[in-house]
């Protein structure tokens, strides 16, 4: 016996081997194939009915043999036996050949493609993944298993659960989401489309992988896209004052606090309080604040946290005197 593989073409050699004492004339050989195989072509003599070739041989003279060659396309996985039989007109027994085996594998080529219409979105944007997994192989491919492991900064929020496939929605040790789809079967020259809906939980450039598998091709075809995740941040700022009259040479307390209500965090932070020139600073709560510019220099700031400023001025003169703040990241 042989191995080989569905798409592939085999050749039988059939010899007849007249062991006499007479010569054989008129011989008769047949060869009744199984539906795994596909005729291709013959030599000699012969006629083909359906999966049935017969070739006749005029005389095989006593001590010698004649011989054929035989053909065919393998379609069909499985371990098929060939046996091919001959008679003639001195024996009109048939008589079978030796038995020929050929395991056939199946062939299964799977192909996956893994896309997203935006290549650009923001923290919290919900981004819909589709997955077209193909077979471009001659043979159905059974027990297929499509995966996609998101990674850091996406989180699963639905996947499509069509009813013939069973999808696994889990978390790894690491903490890292996978989905799992288990699909009975893609049959040759189809395809199944899959779609995953993650929700963008951070900011930066992420690759999003899809792995699938088969009983027949245990190696896993890889396929991945690329989204950049643009920060977005919602900074809250609030400024106070603890009195709203007061007289000249009287120091008054501003306080400014700053809250980033995100969902990104926020990074170079900065703050522009400049003092009217009535006002005289005399004590900043934060070294980071700078008079002569006005410039309160936060840097980075977590979602949620919160930062306060205090200033301490004295008024010089009389009036009424504006102060704002503005905050920048």
């Amino acid at each position: 016996g042989r191995e080989a593989v569905v798409g592939e073409y085999v050749e039988f050699t059939i010899t007849v081997v007249n062991n006499g004492p007479s010569n054989a004339t008129d011989v008769h050989v047949w060869d009744t194939l199984d539906a795994a195989f596909e005729f291709v072509n013959a030599t000699g003599t012969y006629s083909r009915v359906g999966q049935r070739v017969n070739w006749t041989i005029d005389k095989i003279v006593n001590g010698t043999n004649a011989t054929v060659y035989l053909v065919v396309k393998l379609v069909n996985n499985g371990t098929v036996t060939n046996i091919a039989y001959a008679n003639c007109s001195e024996n009109k027994t048939d008589v079978p050949s030796n038995d020929t085996n050929v395991t056939v594998n199946p062939n299964v080529n799977l192909t996956i493609v893994k896309t997203s219409a935006v290549v650009n979105a923001s923290v919290g944007d919900l981004v819909n993944f589709t997955i077209v997994v193909t077979n471009t192989g001659l043979s159905n491919a059974t027990g297929v298993n499509v995966t996609d492991v998101l990674p850091y900064g996406m989180a699963f929020h639905d996947a499509s659960n069509l009813v013939e496939y069973r999808v696994y929605h889990g978390t790894l040790a690491n903490g890292t989401e996978i989905v799992t789809w288990h699909i009975p079967m893609i049959a040759n020259g189809t395809s199944i489309t899959l779609w995953i809906m993650v929700n963008l939980t951070s900011n930066g450039t992420f690759t999003n992988v899809a792995f699938a598998v088969s009983n027949e091709n245990r190696t896993n075809v890889t396929n991945g896209t690329n989204i950049t995740v643009e920060p977005v941040v919602d900074l809250v700022i609030n400024k106070t004052v603890n009195v709203t009259n007061v007289l000249v040479n009287d120091l008054v307390e501003y306080t400014i606090t700053v809250t980033n209500k995100g969902p990104s965090n926020a990074t170079g932070v900065y703050v522009i309080d400049n003092l009217d020139k009535r006002l005289q600073l005399i004590s900043a709560s934060e070294s980071s604040y700078d008079n002569a510019t006005g410039r309160w220099t936060i840097g980075n700031l977590a979602y949620n946290e919160t930062v306060t400023l205090t200033l301490v001025v004295r008024v010089l003169t009389n009036g009424t005197i504006p102060n704002f703040a503005n905050v920048t990241s």
